[in-house]
């Protein structure tokens, strides 16, 4: 329990506004709750475009909130939905300016390098007042991300990035004059259960997260296949939930379980909130997309002493360590990911092994306290605050 005492302390600290997109609390509103919930040596105000988890989560740690409400809109095609982007736009921007003059904020964090997000960067900059951004995503290759790139580099006085993969993407749209610095997500490695892998009557690969097309299910299905038409003994998971518009996508690899008679070889299960629930089941956590900028359920399950399956691409190439803690596939197929999985059936003394190694690189490279130290020495430079 904060005291008095503490909140006037920490009131009196450099002020940082944080900009969040994520409401619904995903990965980047995760990362961020960390992030905020953990700061020493600068005063926090959470601000979100819509009230939800990730508000709800900040008020219940005790930290200051505001919410822009911009309302959503889920085309750009007419010209009647343009203007409302622009008027929700201008909305935001004349809210924050005088946000940020009311509570003499320092400095803005911006978590991510959305479209609509670009108002609070020209807030930052017509104010001088210092603008970190911190990119979360691998920024696709369309005209509008290349002119938000460019917006991004230009407002920015540093800029965070949470793998070599989205640095050097990003990097590759955009001349950037301001620091570029990569910073992995954190994990709170305090809250990390002891999960024992234990291998009963199958091994059991798993992939886990938001069911999208991007993260590229159908193709651990199809590995699953190959994998068991030599191995009886082998089970597969899958524990998700559609992201929006994707429900289709479900339905549809329900019906490739079904067509090549997979019923109760291939597992479907809601999302759950218990790591345990998760990972207790898997033995080898898998991710099959090309294009993760990341990988948080990849390092939740290796903390957890899982090894890990990934493509040698995106952020899994700065979080897994070949055939010390997991796998790099280096083709991009089914086949090769099948025969990834293959070696763990052929030897299954280092799926223990691995995973041991896992949770110890895991905890020693991810841990909140190292995350927040790199983050605030950004600010401080910026501020030109010495640390104490």
């Amino acid at each position: 329990m904060m005291t008095n005492s503490d909140t006037t302390r920490k009131e009196t600290l450099p002020r940082v506004m944080f900009v969040s997109h994520d409401y619904y609390l995903g990965g980047a509103g995760k990362s961020l709750l960390l992030l905020i919930k953990n700061l020493k040596a600068f005063y926090p105000i959470a601000t979100c475009i819509q009230y939800g988890r990730f508000i709800e989560e900040c008020q219940k740690a005790g930290i200051e909130t505001e919410v822009f409400l911009r309302k959503h809109i889920h085309t750009s095609n007419t010209l009647r939905e343009r203007v409302l982007h622009l008027w929700e736009d201008l909305r935001c921007f004349i809210k924050c300016w005088q946000f940020v003059k009311k509570k003499k904020i320092n400095l803005i964090h911006i978590n991510s390098a959305m479209t609509f997000l670009v108002v609070f960067g020209l807030v930052g900059k017509l104010r001088g007042i210092p603008v970190v951004w911190h990119l979360r995503d691998i920024p696709p290759p369309y005209w509008v991300q290349r002119l938000v790139n460019f917006m991004v580099a230009r407002f920015s006085s540093a800029i965070v990035c949470i793998s070599s993969t989205v640095r050097d993407r990003f990097l590759s749209t955009t001349r950037v004059t301001c620091p570029v610095e990569v910073i992995s997500n954190p994990l709170d490695t305090n809250e990390l259960p002891v999960l024992p892998n234990i291998i009963r009557e199958n091994v059991v690969f798993g992939m886990v997260g938001q069911i999208v097309g991007w993260k590229r299910y159908d193709l651990f299905l199809a590995a699953a296949l190959q994998v068991f038409q030599s191995h009886r003994d082998v089970r597969f998971l899958i524990i998700g939930k559609p992201g929006r518009g994707f429900e289709h996508l479900l339905e549809d690899l329900r019906e490739f379980v079904k067509t090549n008679k997979l019923e109760g070889i291939v597992e479907f299960d809601d999302w759950k909130t218990d790591m345990a629930d998760i990972y207790g089941r898997i033995n080898v956590i898998v991710n099959a997309s090309k294009e993760e900028p990341w990988g948080r359920t990849l390092v939740e399950g290796m903390a957890l002493g899982r090894p890990a399956i990934a493509f040698r691409s995106g952020g899994p190439v700065d979080i897994i360590e070949n055939y010390v803690d997991g796998i790099l596939v280096d083709e991009d197929s089914a086949e090769e990911l099948a025969r990834a999985m293959l070696y763990f059936l052929d030897e299954p003394r280092r799926i223990l092994e691995m995973g041991k190694s896992a949770r110890e690189n895991v905890i020693r490279r991810f841990g909140v306290k190292k995350h927040i130290e790199r983050v605030q020495k950004v600010f401080m430079n910026l501020l030109r605050i010495k640390e104490s």
